[in-house]
């Protein structure tokens, strides 16, 4: 779904595919295009399970934030929800890209044993427009994430980013009240989890 009452048109899913592939090159949605990416967030606009927080600058989306409450099913459901597109996609990337063939195989590898299920609510995907960065738009997505589950009557808010020196998002996270709880590996790569507490939320009803 998609948070309030904003309304998303073809050229939206475009932007956003084309932001996400632009600003996460690394993840599987990227490796596989802007074709897949668009089609990715079209499902998680219906999903009910996952919310939308796109920030407009000047009528245009320049930033976005995917908040899921079910992240361990998430490529599950992808899967299901995109299957004949992710295909067509995959095809091309495993012939095309040596980086694709590299992510299959370490999560072919992490398919066999045992990985720990994801804390939710989680924040699976948040990027900003690189021409846009440092202009507080991420900011502005985390505080709109945080009362939305405030008024859900959520009490925590959990995301996750790579566990590397250079990593900027690290102090992102930090400057903006998560707190390092873990890491965990997922696909070949260690990953820094985080856990912001929602104040107030222990007074609301869950809904």
């Amino acid at each position: 779904m998609v948070d309030s009452e904003v309304q998303l048109d073809a050229a939206d899913f475009d932007r956003m595919a084309w932001l996400h592939v632009d600003s996460i090159d690394d993840s599987l949605p990227a490796l596989l295009g802007v074709g897949f990416s668009d089609r990715l967030y079209r499902f998680l606009a219906r999903s009910p399970d996952e919310t939308l927080f796109p920030e407009r600058v000047d009528g245009r989306i320049e930033s976005v934030c995917v908040l899921s409450f079910a992240p361990a099913s998430l490529h599950g459901r992808i899967l299901r929800g995109t299957l004949p597109v992710l295909v067509l996609h995959a095809l091309s990337a495993f012939v095309m890209r040596p980086d694709f063939r590299t992510f299959l195989r370490r999560s072919v590898a992490e398919a066999r044993r045992d990985v720990e299920s994801p804390a939710a609510p989680e924040i699976t995907y948040i990027f900003t427009n690189g021409r846009l960065r440092g202009h507080g738009l991420g900011a502005r997505l985390l505080a709109r994430v945080e009362t939305y589950l405030r008024d859900r009557g959520e009490t925590a808010c959990f995301v996750k980013t790579l566990d590397t020196a250079d990593n900027r998002a690290i102090a992102f996270y930090e400057e903006n009240g998560f707190a390092p709880i873990g890491t965990r590996a997922e696909a070949g790569r260690r990953f820094v989890q985080f856990q912001k507490p929602i104040p107030g939320s222990d007074r609301l009803p869950k809904s």
